[in-house]
């Protein structure tokens, strides 16, 4: 008894057994800690701050980025411009800065990553313009960070960055997304700066746009770096450039997390000191524009009805022979004999037409040779 009496328990073999999970081990998530990481469920809802809305719509909230993106010269960077004049102003025809209250002064950071020096100094006269300020004089509300010089792509991401610290923007308007990558083909770095750029954001609780150009002939932004973007962004805008008797500029969204916003169209209109200032269309406006654009030039309709040769013709038989050879409808084609006409290129006698004058359409092997 007493040699039973004088045995103390063995600790070791007390010790609670502790179960490990051994899925997926490799990635070693067992040891992370998400502790602060638990969304609070009982924190009242943040509404996002929103920096813009275009008629009523909002968009652009502080801690988002928001891509821009169309093809080479359709009016990127006027866009931008409407944008960063509606965030300093405050308002911009329908485009209006949400946050007056919370920020009376907002901060704008423009970063050139491409342009010469003086197109860069360009759009800074032109937004000085606009804005009212004089030339050629500080304003600490808006900066330009010039980096078409910088032969690095990560010396420019890091200057980015630095230029965000130093000046607390709050609205930065990176022109040149493509410019801080060094390979916008390769999915691991393009997927790190996205994230990079989304955690800065964040940490500075601003808004960040980042411009990236589309493939050509394709509406998708280039590379791994424009599917990162399209996925992480708030808001994707398009610019596009329509080219005809007026040039006219379209605005449209790709991409909103929130409600959708109105496509906006907008011409450059001349000035005093040929900045060029963009100015938004009303509908009316845009429709009237947009009607002469649809109209054809007098090429296409000398092309049209030269298909009359030296003959004289009735009106069924040119509008059926402009069908034809064109691949027209009918009404397409009685549109292109009016204008011909109202443009001297055809002649009407009797009910039938011809070429003003009756040699206007003579075919190249029937002219006469000059020797």
């Amino acid at each position: 008894m007493e040699e039973q009496d004088n045995k103390y328990p063995n600790p070791l073999e007390a010790q609670e057994h502790v179960e490990v999970d051994e899925f997926l081990k490799e990635v070693e998530w067992q040891s992370v800690e998400i502790a602060d990481n638990w969304l609070d469920q009982t924190e009242h809802y943040i509404r996002p701050k929103y920096t813009l809305s275009y008629n009523g719509v909002p968009f652009a909230p502080l801690g988002g980025i928001h891509g821009l993106t169309g093809q080479p010269g359709h009016g990127k960077t006027f866009t931008f411009t409407q944008l960063m004049v509606a965030i300093m102003k405050g308002e911009f025809y329908g485009l209006k800065y949400e946050l007056k209250k919370e920020i009376p002064e907002p901060k704008v950071l423009y970063i050139d990553t491409e342009m010469e020096k003086g197109n860069t100094q360009l759009v800074m006269l032109r937004v000085y313009d606009m804005m009212g300020w004089p030339k050629y004089t500080q304003q600490e509300q808006f900066k330009i960070l010039w980096l078409r010089e910088v032969t690095k792509a990560t010396e420019r991401w890091q200057m980015v960055l630095k230029a965000i610290y130093e000046m607390k923007p709050t609205v930065v308007f990176l022109d040149g997304l493509i410019d801080v990558i060094g390979d916008f083909n390769d999915n691991k770095e393009c997927q790190t700066l996205i994230y990079q750029v989304m955690g800065t954001a964040s940490h500075y609780g601003i808004s960040i746009w980042c411009l990236l150009h589309e493939n050509p002939g394709s509406e998708k932004m280039v590379g791994h770096a424009g599917s990162f973007l399209e996925r992480k962004a708030t808001d994707v805008l398009k610019t596009k450039k329509d080219k005809g008797a007026e040039v006219i500029f379209s605005v449209e969204q790709k991409k909103a997390r929130s409600r959708d916003l109105d496509k906006w169209q907008f011409v450059i209109d001349d000035d005093d000191n040929h900045y060029g200032h963009p100015r938004l269309l009303t509908a009316a406006q845009a429709q009237e524009a947009q009607a002469k654009n649809n109209e054809p030039t007098p090429e296409e309709i000398e092309g049209a009805v030269s298909c009359i040769g030296q003959e004289t013709m009735s009106y069924r038989a040119l509008r059926e022979k402009i069908k034809e050879t064109r691949g027209v409808g009918a009404e397409k084609a009685k549109d292109y004999i009016i204008r011909a006409c109202n443009l001297g290129m055809l002649t009407i006698a009797d009910n039938k037409y011809t070429a003003n004058p009756i040699d206007r359409f003579k075919k190249n092997e029937d002219q006469e040779m000059p020797f």
